[in-house]
């Protein structure tokens, strides 16, 4: 693919300069788009080593530390990069995740405010303003930043995706049905369009048409927790107990910290 194709091309740069932070940087931050955490650290380090100065490459190895919710070292590392100067949406972005990581939405949205006002073509921190929005359930902000969203980037799934999201919460089910529909048209590959069209389904009384998009959620990822809890949950409805507790217990080896799986259970 595309990362694999890029990652070529910038260990070429390294062999011919081994010297060069920025290549150590970037070859980092494709190894943490391909989930290999081991390499992308040991890129991170090694550009840090020659370049300490460098404020954005404490950013992208915070953004690593948040995907691995090491909130302590994803801390450590955006403090310093504001200590060293950096100022840019990414970093601003990068601090509000972490802040809302943390419990802290007010300053989240205040460090994202911060970013649209520096970078307001970028759909991507429209979309994290949107999810503040939605953690506050103020859905319909969230609605307004999400088609923001979409308009500067109209082939982004997952902004179609929360936005269905956000109109299933105000009870919108053929808003929020055309928005899974598009998610899953631009993104087909992607269990979590499946899954949340498949509770909205399930909301709305179709039944099988719900089974089937879960079926489809966890061919896709057989380790869907959510795509197992809302099979479970309409099962359980439908006095399929035994095929509910299968799913149950399926779910809760693979995340025992969520309370509505034993809830249902």
């Amino acid at each position: 693919g595309e990362l694999d194709l890029a990652l070529a091309d910038i260990t070429v740069v390294i062999q011919a300069d081994p010297k060069d932070p920025s290549a150590y940087s970037d070859r980092g931050c494709i190894w943490r788009d391909k989930s290999e955490f081991t390499k992308a650290v040991a890129d991170f380090n090694e550009a840090i080593r020659l370049a300490p100065k460098d404020a954005n490459v404490y950013v992208c190895r915070a953004t690593l530390w948040l995907n691995q919710n090491d909130l302590e070292k994803a801390h450590q590392d955006i403090d310093q990069a504001f200590k060293l100067g950096a100022s840019d949406s990414h970093a601003l972005r990068t601090r509000a995740n972490l802040q809302s990581r943390l419990g802290d939405i007010d300053k989240a949205l205040t460090d994202v405010d911060e970013a649209i006002r520096l970078d307001p073509r970028d759909a991507f921190n429209f979309l994290t303003r949107g999810r503040f929005w939605y953690r506050k359930k103020d859905f319909q902000k969230a609605i307004v930043d999400f088609s923001e969203g979409i308009r500067l980037n109209p082939t982004d799934a997952t902004l179609y995706r929360l936005r269905g999201d956000a109109w299933r919460r105000l009870k919108r089910f053929d808003s929020a049905e055309q928005d899974y529909n598009e998610a899953i048209h631009l993104g087909s590959n992607e269990a979590c369009a499946y899954e949340h069209r498949g509770a909205l389904r399930s909301l709305r009384d179709q039944d099988e048409e719900a089974l089937a998009d879960f079926k489809k959620a966890l061919q896709l990822n057989q380790d869907s927790v959510n795509a197992l809890y809302f099979r479970a949950d309409l099962l359980f409805r439908r006095s399929k107990l035994d095929e509910s507790l299968d799913d149950l217990d399926h779910a809760l080896k693979l995340d025992q910290s969520r309370a509505d799986l034993y809830i249902l259970r």
